[in-house]
């Protein structure tokens, strides 16, 4: 099988020591300290619990892989049976449903009248809808996308190691369906979004917990893919579940910081970035989230910023900034409120900069899970370097996307997180990147819409 890329030794970018050590990878998204090189994605700590969604890009041979499903508990006695939610019947009408302002311009019809004016081309759109075509193939039949065993691994290959975050890859994979304007009521993805939906309705749990053996990374991302689909819809069948898992995530927060892998354990700035993600597509759904809990986070972010004006970030207290952090630092501030034209936005923009897209998987520059969130954190901004940043990151997914084969519309794991999410992940977090352009449209531009 031949596809876009290939596998090649790791080559680290240095930005900086940490306590008089070895420069760190700027390239791997997370911190460090000691002068230990970071080998993760977003966990430089040292504290490596096997199975945890830690990024790291090797796993210890031998060790046993569990089936992720195993420990999440369907509802109703028979665990193989699911039960369907989302029957077409009970639909709402979509012409009734008041538009979100933030998601405005996601309607296919919307997107592609204006995607030259937002930033996109006809070749960025015709990506993301191979991508999403990619997708829809292998979907398993109870709705999730696994990790390891995805419906056309056999032709496609690509599985990855974390064989207990299916949560995490079918809740983006759904993000990048309703960040296109298709939702489970309407469009042409509708089945495979609908089946996604129930797949994870059927393993919330009374509490709202998606985890199963998994982190809260999937419970993040599954939260925001719920809500997400309750303001695209408004069908009520998603409001109470949502409730409830944007309940558990409040309760998961640990006293004036953030998250991390388990509840109230310890604080990251990568998992703490997703779970605001989370709260407030929450609060756009009209869920209420206490203004407490988004004080607390911004304690976490300022305990974690650094830089002359503040606008670079570390994974943890006392680690070194890197590109990555500082890119889900920014979007976080942006995302929920922070002025645009400020001396921290403006440090950040400068630092992401300096760290452009390039796809050169033997060079490992590869490192989707950084351009997502810099693409957002720029375009959000408002800053002109967005026109700058977004030539070489369409330039560098367009390179890398397989044009043809039983691939065709994917990318292949090759990025510093594919070994871990597997071709699933990669084609999500490549479809998400290119949908920039509309799927959280900037205040500004709400404005003149």
């Amino acid at each position: 099988m031949t596809t876009a890329s290939g596998l090649a030794p790791a080559q680290s970018l240095q930005v900086g020591k940490a306590n008089g050590g070895d420069p760190l990878a700027t390239s791997r998204m997370g911190g460090g300290r000691g002068g230990e090189m970071v080998r993760t994605i977003a966990d430089g700590a040292g504290d490596r619990t096997p199975g945890r969604m830690d990024m790291r890009l090797a796993v210890g041979a031998g060790q046993p892989k569990a089936r992720a499903t195993a420990d999440i508990t369907m509802a109703g006695p028979g665990k193989e049976v699911l039960r369907t939610f989302l029957t077409v019947g009970n639909a709402p009408n979509p012409a009734f449903v008041p538009q979100k302002a933030i998601y405005q311009m996601r309607k296919p019809e919307k997107r592609r009248q204006f995607i030259k004016e937002l930033g996109g081309t006809k070749q960025t759109e015709e990506a993301v809808e191979k991508a999403l075509v990619w997708l829809g193939s292998a979907q398993s039949d109870d709705g999730r996308w696994d990790v390891d065993g995805f419906k056309t691994l056999r032709e496609c290959g690509g599985a990855g190691d974390l064989v207990n975050e299916d949560m995490v890859v079918t809740g983006m994979s759904l993000l990048t369906y309703l960040g296109a304007g298709y939702t489970h009521i309407e469009g042409e993805h509708k089945e495979t979004v609908r089946k996604g939906l129930d797949w994870l309705l059927n393993c919330e749990k009374e509490n709202g917990d998606f985890r199963g053996a998994g982190q809260m990374y999937g419970q993040a991302i599954a939260t925001a893919a719920l809500c997400e689909s309750y303001s695209l819809t408004g069908d009520k069948r998603l409001l109470a579940p949502a409730r409830r898992a944007v309940q558990f995530i409040i309760n998961s927060q640990t006293a004036e910081s953030g998250w991390r892998y388990a509840p109230r354990d310890e604080n990251d700035t990568s998992v703490t970035g997703w779970q605001i993600l989370a709260l407030k597509s929450a609060q756009i759904a009209g869920i209420e989230v206490p203004e407490q809990t988004f004080k607390w986070t911004k304690l976490w972010l300022d305990k974690v910023r650094q830089g002359r004006a503040g606008g670079l970030y570390s994974y943890k207290v006392g680690h070194v900034v890197t590109p990555v952090m500082t890119a889900e630092g920014a979007f976080c501030q942006l995302f929920t409120g922070a002025r645009t034209k400020t001396p921290e936005t403006v440090e950040s923009i400068a630092f992401l900069m300096n760290n452009q897209p390039v796809w050169d998987p033997r060079n490992r520059s590869v490192n989707m899970y950084y351009w997502y969130y810099a693409t957002l954190a720029i375009y959000l901004s408002g800053a002109q370097e967005f026109e700058v940043w977004n030539a070489a990151m369409t330039k560098a997914l367009l390179k890398g996307r397989n044009a043809s084969g039983p691939a065709a519309g994917s990318w292949d794991p090759v990025d510093q997180l594919g070994p871990r999410g597997g071709r699933i992940y990669s084609t999500a977090i490549g479809a998400l990147c290119l949908e920039v352009y509309y799927r959280f449209l900037p205040l500004y531009k709400q404005k003149s819409r």
